[in-house]
């Protein structure tokens, strides 16, 4: 049974593996240039022409740059369609260099494709996204100051005047943004605004098993939307609660108000730009009438505390999986422990001694099982032999051995069972948790979200460098498998011998601190089988100790 469930854990790591690089790949091909025809979009009653094209619109004109600063982040925006232009994290890098720029969230250079671009859906404004706008502030350094406020003005020649205000908040990566649509012209304004985020695929952070593209929370639930199952553009309505473009560790996400039933639209354009957009409800301005549209962003980190506290259900983003239930406790334990040692390496044995701790009970139990399972390996084999040809009559009888001297076969299998929640949890919290992004262990360890790899001077093939750590995980399976009872079968036993070598190959991309925690497990359950093989407790040596401490 112990066979059976190992084969089963082996079996859930390799459909780990296949489905999230069928499921997430890193990167997307362009979709080939197509002609496309006018859309017609039915609007009140009547149908109004939506001319698609791939080609932004140039904008005419040179706007300033508007410096913004907090604790948190520098940012720059242009008078140039009221856009963002630059939004460098403070707090993180790009790289693990010492010289590394702050981490950017702007992937795009050019004018026109450049972040939060505002338009009406259907052109009821004609040049409103390319528009020279008209800033109030030349800068803007909040400190001290817990808010402040830059206004953008554009107004068309027919008397419809647009006002963009940021809000920006010490402490905090969220921003307000509200547009004012005041007209005053003698026509009334039917249309949907729409709020857009344009993003350069290959310059985001992408990684192998992980997800990189626009997401959204729609009727509550998390939309990861993979860009290659769309042709051109695609459309997503429900009730939004927000819509963003995210990467491993960031996210630049557009909140409404207040969750609306709204759109989302997806366009993945030729020049491999990839526009998310969220679009209001349909909405009238009458001539001497204005409309104010209140919307949030948020531009940082992929924080699990950050995003809840700010609320909007951005805390989904950070995406565990089917393990969400184990992966959030396990990850708030890893950061109480962090607290405690400073370094996420040590943080990572700690919690492997928990876990072991918890474990312990089951595992000494499922270890005592083995061990007397291994000495009727030669009654059970009379059993095999002399009832080969009547399998229903075989279990019967081994049963019956197990009854005899109260042995329970599952128990060897429970521990293992017991163990792939808490593995692929953590597995998803050293891929996704922005807190060990970067996170040094130490000597040549130096971020645990990445393979295990000491440069020896030379390349070595598939791995580059030496993957230390694995190596020595894949030592203390095999001297572990010398310590474990054999299974009586030969196949089992020959399986056994090599499943060190398998998993040594299976662990040499998986992330240098998921390692770790292998290796410290398996080192425990060596000194546990040790206790077992010697026949010492744990609470013997518990014991002891407190009566050796009374003596002295």
């Amino acid at each position: 049974m112990q066979f059976r469930a190992l084969l089963a854990f082996i079996l859930a790591i390799l459909v780990l593996i296949v489905y999230q690089r069928i499921a997430t790949p890193p990167h997307q091909k362009a979709p080939s240039p197509k002609e496309e025809s006018p859309q017609v979009i039915k609007e009140e009653g009547r149908e109004v022409p939506r001319v698609v094209s791939d080609m932004p619109e140039k904008i005419r004109g040179t706007g300033r740059d508007i410096f913004v600063s907090t604790d948190l982040y520098t940012a720059i925006f242009t008078e140039n369609g009221a856009r963002l232009k630059s939004f460098k994290l403070k707090k993180y890098r790009e790289t693990m260099g010492d010289n590394s720029p702050p981490k950017e969230l702007v992937t795009t250079s050019d004018l026109e494709e450049l972040p939060l671009e505002t338009d009406f859906y259907q052109g009821s404004i004609k040049d409103f996204k390319t528009a020279i706008f008209k800033a109030h502030k030349d800068s803007i350094v909040l400190d001290g100051i817990k808010k402040a406020h830059l206004n953008f003005e554009w107004a068309t020649p027919e008397g419809i005047k647009v006002v963009k205000t940021y809000s920006f908040h010490s402490h905090s990566y969220k921003i307000d943004l509200d547009v004012r649509v005041e007209n005053l012209s003698n026509r009334v304004l039917q249309d949907r605004l729409k709020v857009t985020l344009k993003t350069n695929p290959y310059a985001a952070t992408a990684r192998r098993f992980t997800f990189t593209g626009p997401a959204a929370l729609i009727n509550g639930s998390l939309t990861e939307i993979k860009t290659k199952k769309i042709n051109r553009e695609k459309d997503f309505p429900g009730k939004i609660s927000w819509v963003g473009y995210e990467d491993v560790y960031f996210l630049s996400a557009i909140i409404p108000d207040k969750p609306q039933d709204s759109l989302v639209k997806i366009e993945v354009k030729q020049n491999n730009l990839i526009y998310t957009s969220l679009i209001s409800p349909p909405i009238v301005i009458y001539p001497e009438h204005s409309e104010t549209f209140h919307f949030h962003l948020y531009l940082g980190p992929k924080d699990l505390d950050v995003l809840k506290e700010l609320g909007y259900g951005l805390d989904k983003a950070v995406n565990f999986g089917f393990f969400q239930i184990v992966a959030k406790p396990l990850l708030s334990v890893l950061k109480l422990l962090f607290k405690f040692c400073h370094n996420y390496g040590i943080a990572i044995i700690l919690l492997t001694v928990l876990v072991k701790i918890i474990f312990w009970p089951l595992t000494h139990k499922s270890y005592q099982s083995m061990k007397a399972m291994q000495k009727l390996q030669p009654q059970m084999a009379k059993l095999r032999e002399k009832y080969k040809n009547d399998r229903e009559r075989m279990n019967k009888e081994l049963m019956a051995l197990y009854r005899t001297y109260k042995i329970n076969p599952m128990s060897g299998c429970l521990p293992m069972l017991l163990q792939i929640p808490v593995f692929f949890a953590l597995y998803k919290i050293l891929l996704y948790a922005i807190e060990i992004r970067h996170a040094p262990f130490f000597l040549w360890i130096n971020d645990l979200s990445a393979p295990d790899r000491l440069a020896i001077g030379f390349q070595i093939p598939y791995t580059g460098g030496l993957p230390v750590l694995t190596l020595l995980m894949g030592a203390s399976m095999f001297i572990q498998q010398k310590m474990t009872p054999s299974p009586g079968d030969p196949t089992q036993q020959k399986f056994m011998m090599f499943l060190p070598i398998i998993f040594t190959f299976m662990f040499l991309n998986f992330p240098s601190g998921l390692v770790l925690y292998w290796l410290v497990n398996n080192l425990l359950s060596i000194g546990q089988q040790y206790c077992i093989n010697k026949g010492i407790s744990l609470s013997g040596v518990f014991l002891k100790m407190r009566r050796n401490s009374r003596i002295s």
